[in-house]
């Protein structure tokens, strides 16, 4: 059987812990292609139904964060700063600036 490389529990848990969530019951309504396919792929991993849908819930919202985390005009920039500093072309003020949007990042 293969083994999912993700620890559903583990990802639950942890979210669970940092956000201080004790937990949430939840329906959701398939087509029944998408219930099957759902149920497979569990199959296939070697988890529960549940297990895979708090995994692809956690995937999902950590995919919006990532997207929600930065303006898009401070994502272009932090781009641009990227090229010109890998074609060594960056200014000393781009240099400053680019090191801030890092430093904001971490």
């Amino acid at each position: 059987m293969i083994q999912s490389p993700y620890k559903s529990d583990y990802f639950v848990n942890r979210l669970k812990q940092e956000n201080g969530l004790t937990g949430m019951a939840l329906t959701i309504t398939l087509e029944p292609e998408s219930e099957a396919r759902f149920r497979d792929e569990a199959a296939r991993l070697g988890i529960t139904l549940v297990q895979l849908t708090a995994q692809r819930l956690l995937e999902a919202d950590l995919l919006w964060r990532i997207r929600t985390a930065a303006l898009e005009p401070e994502t272009r920039e932090l781009h641009r700063l990227l090229r010109r500093r890998k074609a060594r072309a960056l200014t000393e003020d781009e240099q400053t600036a680019l090191q801030a949007l890092l430093d904001e990042r971490e």
